[in-house]
């Protein structure tokens, strides 16, 4: 057999020997090990409890605030064992009060009213027309008038709002009368308010001009007053693409939940409801905010910002072609997103924090994160630093070692203080933020990022997979799953890492809450043509931020003035 025949013989022979003993060595652990795979939860869309816009008008209403039962809401304050003394002295009874019953204020375009007793204001209430109650509300002032309208009373500030309420009786007694899940409802027609009043934002904001030209003259390297207006013109814009927004207040139990319903006159286009997603957070450590935030189209998110920003980001050409490479960059890796993280602030490090990401394209983001890197390193962006008065760099480890067969980046942050930043009081953090650690890993479709810690302590948890009893979100709990956005606040842990960073007079000064006030709990979600947002407060972080607002307030001055106060000279 010829030699060149020998050797192909046993390349042949030996080539599926060495791919199977490479699959086999892969199946042993030795190449990269795929993450479980996570369950995603079944969804149900959520109801969103967007007040109807009331009818078009000549007058439209400009607002209404709906209390949906004023019996209840009055036993907040203390019940008839406070008030009822308070009413007495003023020779009303409270048991005129229909329980179960609304009270509703309404307001139409006040323009140019000198004073609140000149407001288009109207307010109907669950009191008979000829009780003490409405006898002693229209004494307050000689225009205040009062009328029954069924088992309800309504009373104006005026004779004029009277009329205009006479002519919308209908739509009022039927914004009364609606159900709501909130105890107190607080609803902006803002397409009315702006339909009239945006001219006159408009005109204000031209009348700005004067004063940003001699603010940009004594700030060099700020906006020119152009782009300054360019960009208040647009939040004008935005809300005019607003038909309402409203927000609600009911207590639950253990606190008080606050909502807010943003509405858009369009419908956004695509997809819309609840998001279906794996649960990502529960492998991520504790810290003072965890959140989850998931997008199935990060596209409008960009536009908006850019739209804002665009006018500043004009003005530098170099900066605004390289923001847009890199937006260019992501929507071209996936518009769906998914991600969860984790924030502690305080300690040498000055903050800590995880992150877990899901995107379509794993591998695509972590190349856009090198080359967002490397963008740091000189440009635009580097020079947005140093007129801050750092000069920041940046070392890269490219697969500085591995996790589970994924290789690991680290990138080492080193800051550089100007003269001009020596004196700046943000020193003392710049100087802590050197040699911060930044570590990024492609854990089969996942990216694991951390600052100022290993990617193991998350990746060790992502393989473990879902794990009862693992302490987990609260805002998931609280919430229905298929919303965009949960959060968790730890204000006394927050508060607490932040006194670590100041110096420490500053941080005797500063206040602080102890550990049991609780979380404050966040929620959103895409209704579609409806922005929904939650925020829980539990009581026992009410009463904690009362004590502490009640500790920071100054001593009243003894009767007397300032005169009075120790070391004044005597009268």
């Amino acid at each position: 057999m010829k030699a060149s025949s020998c050797l192909r013989f046993v390349a042949l022979r030996c080539i599926p020997t060495w791919v199977c003993l490479t699959l086999g060595l892969t199946s042993l652990g030795c190449g990269p090990k795929q993450p479980p795979k996570l369950p995603v939860p079944t969804v149900q869309p959520i109801e969103v409890p967007m007040p109807a816009a009331p009818p078009p008008s000549d007058a439209p209403l400009f607002a209404y605030l709906k209390v949906r039962d004023l019996t209840r809401t009055l036993g907040l304050f203390g019940g008839p064992a406070v008030l009822e003394p308070l009413a007495q002295a003023q020779g009303v009874h409270l048991d005129e009060i229909a329980a179960g019953k609304p009270l509703s204020l309404f307001l139409w375009d006040p323009d140019r009213v000198d004073t609140p007793f000149a407001l288009p204001l109207v307010g109907l209430f669950p009191v008979p027309a000829q009780g003490t109650l409405a006898r002693r509300l229209t004494s307050m002032n000689e225009s205040l008038q009062a009328e029954a309208w069924g088992e309800q009373t309504g009373i104006a500030m005026n004779g004029r709002a009277l009329e205009q309420a006479r002519a919308q009786k209908d739509t009022l007694l039927g914004i009364a009368n609606a159900p709501t899940p909130f105890d107190a409802l607080l609803y902006l027609h803002i397409d009315a308010v702006l339909s009239k009043y945006a001219p006159v934002l408009r005109q204000g904001i031209r009348a700005m001009q004067p004063l940003l030209t001699m603010s940009a003259l004594r700030q060099p390297g700020s906006p020119s007053p152009a782009s300054t207006m360019a960009m208040f013109e647009g939040m004008v814009s935005s809300l005019e693409s607003l038909r309402a927004a409203a927000v609600g207040v009911r207590p639950y139990e253990g606190g008080i939940e606050l909502s807010a319903l943003v509405q858009e006159k369009q419908s956004k286009a695509g997809e819309k409801g609840p998001l279906a997603a794996p649960n990502l957070v529960q492998f991520l450590p504790a810290g003072d905010i965890k959140l989850v935030w998931n997008s199935r189209d990060i596209q409008r998110i960009v536009d908006f910002y850019m739209r804002l920003y665009g006018p500043m980001l004009d003005e530098q050409p170099q900066l605004r072609a390289l923001v847009q490479s890199m937006v260019d960059d992501w929507l071209k890796i996936g518009r769906k997103l998914e991600t969860a993280a984790s924030l502690s602030i305080g300690g040498d490090a000055v903050f800590r924090a995880y992150g877990l990401m899901r995107v379509d394209n794993p591998a695509a983001m972590l190349a856009l994160g090198h080359k967002m890197v490397g963008m740091m390193q000189q440009g635009p962006l580097h020079d947005a630093y140093l007129q801050l008065g750092v000069n920041l760099q940046v070392a890269v480890k490219q697969g500085a070692r591995k996790v589970q067969g994924w290789p690991v980046d680290r990138y080492e942050y080193k800051v550089n203080l100007t003269p001009t930043a020596q004196n700046s009081p943000a020193k003392p953090v710049w100087e802590k933020l050197n040699r911060m650690g930044y570590e990024v890993a492609q854990i089969g479709p996942y990216l694991v990022y951390t600052f100022n810690a290993p990617v193991e302590e998350v990746v060790k948890e992502l393989f473990k997979g879902p794990v009862a009893n693992r302490p987990g979100l609260q805002a998931l709990a609280a919430y229905p799953a298929g919303g965009s956005f949960y959060a968790d606040v730890n204000f006394s842990s927050l508060l607490k890492g932040v006194a670590s960073l100041v110096p420490a007079e500053a941080a005797a000064r500063m206040p602080s809450l102890p550990p049991e006030s609780g979380s404050l709990l966040l929620f959103g979600y895409d209704g579609g043509d409806v922005g929904y947002y939650k925020a829980r407060l539990p009581m026992t972080l009410i009463l904690a931020l009362k004590s502490l607002g009640e500790s920071l307030r100054f001593p009243t001055p003894p009767i007397g003035g300032p005169r009075s106060l120790p070391g004044a000279p005597p009268n």
